[in-house]
């Protein structure tokens, strides 16, 4: 399996930066998101034909993540605070695969049309089938 389509809810309002939420609020939203993205990779793991076992999608190589980001409104957003606001089911998914989260590598970021109550979808994939352009051509 060279990749892998994780579907996550709209991050919780707390999670976000800009958020003045109790610390205790933010700490019970992020230990959800985790948990719901760390169970959310081990399904699409199991719908996934290739897929034997979650280290099937690890390699020496880092792992990159291209974000699908459909919101809740047609409200602005900054898309550097979603992904800040993401940061705990970014580690759910680390958890899933039994890697370190630091191995990851931001890929694309889309923002597509509102739909009622938001998600993001979050495509993994290894750097092998991934480009990449680590400096300009000589």
């Amino acid at each position: 399996m060279t990749s892998l389509l994780v579907t996550l809810a709209w991050p919780a309002r707390p999670l976000s930066p800009n958020a003045r939420a109790h610390w205790a609020v933010k700490a019970r939203a992020a230990r959800a998101a985790r948990r719901d993205a760390e169970c959310a990779t081990r399904v699409a793991l199991e719908h996934e034909p290739h897929a034997t076992s979650p280290t099937s999608l690890t390699s020496p190589m880092p792992l990159t993540l291209h974000f699908t980001l459909w919101p809740p409104s047609r409200r602005r957003f900054d898309q550097d605070n979603v992904l800040a606001a993401l940061k705990s089911a970014l580690d759910g998914i680390a958890d899933a695969l039994g890697m370190d989260d630091s191995e990851f590598k931001i890929g694309r970021v889309i923002r597509d049309e509102p739909c009622k109550a938001g998600r993001v979808e979050i495509l993994v994939t290894s750097l092998s089938t991934t480009q990449e352009f680590s400096h300009a051509p000589d």
